[in-house]
């Protein structure tokens, strides 16, 4: 019969707004902010990213902004982020992201994955070099 249908808690685990992807993770963001930073005893981070010194208690939100309607990345950290390779400070303004960057804080990395024809969706490009940065308003 239906032996390969998931449990629903599985079926629900797998959906969110978005996907952050890395080596050893997969996190479906299932709200419109996520915080992430290194292990605290006091209240941490949504997404905990281990142990390493260089990344802040409270390193970085991905926000939704429903103004602009599109992800963005706040770095809260002085070590900060690199976006696609580029260094994303604090003093700067909310990084717009796209499908398919990678993101890393620290040592960890990871991919930011919207749901395929989703706005922030690359239209067919395979991703890849360039910019990508924040900008324009």
């Amino acid at each position: 019969m239906a032996e390969n249908v998931p449990a629903k808690q599985d079926v629900e685990d797998c959906f969110g707004f978005a996907k952050l992807s890395g080596v050893d993770f997969q996190y479906y963001v299932k709200n419109y902010e996520v915080s992430f930073g290194r292990k605290s005893k006091s209240k941490g981070a949504d997404f905990c990213l281990g142990n390493n010194l260089n990344i802040s208690r409270l390193h970085a939100r991905l926000l939704f902004s429903f103004e602009r309607g599109r992800w963005e990345l706040e770095v809260v950290g002085k070590n900060g982020v690199h976006v696609n390779g580029e260094l994303i400070t604090p003093e700067q303004s909310p990084t717009v992201l796209i499908s398919r960057q990678l993101i890393t804080m620290g040592d960890v990395k990871f991919y930011f994955l919207l749901p395929t024809g989703s706005s922030g969706e690359l239209n067919g490009s395979r991703g890849g070099g360039g910019g990508g940065g924040g900008g324009g308003g």
